[in-house]
């Protein structure tokens, strides 16, 4: 994407191109308008957010503190000047592979290879679990 990196399935609930549970995006997000999007929900605290580690949620509140105050062109600026795995798709799209992060990251073909079999390996078991759902 041009004004990218942006994950496939947050692009598509930005634009309303996708439904999520009832529990899950359009219960907790507002979209606004050029592509912004703001928290609809008030009063959240801790037990709002059960199904999210405290790990995830420190995660959160760095990305919020770092990015937080950003405009959304200027995150479109800085994910082109810092993240060295995207590339210029000429106006289309195209699919970041794991490989990508993990050797933009630094590392050894060696890690990568087991990241990359690690990470298909946890998608077979998440469609399995799906299929049992």
């Amino acid at each position: 994407m041009p004004q990218g990196s942006v994950l496939s399935q947050t692009y598509d609930l930005i634009k309303g191109a996708s439904f999520s549970s009832t529990d899950g995006w359009d219960y907790w997000v507002r979209d606004e308008k050029n592509y912004e999007v703001s928290l609809k929900q008030e009063n959240v605290n801790r037990d709002s957010f059960d199904e999210l580690s405290d790990a995830e949620l420190e995660i959160l509140d760095g990305v919020l503190l770092e990015f937080g105050n950003m405009k959304n062109f200027d995150i479109v600026k800085y994910t082109h000047d810092h993240c060295a795995e995207w590339e210029n798709p000429n106006g289309s799209s195209y699919p970041i592979k794991p490989e990508t992060i993990f050797r933009t990251l630094g590392k050894n073909e060696d890690v990568v290879n087991g990241l990359v079999h690690h990470n298909n390996t946890q998608h077979q078991l998440d469609s399995v679990i799906n299929q049992l759902r």
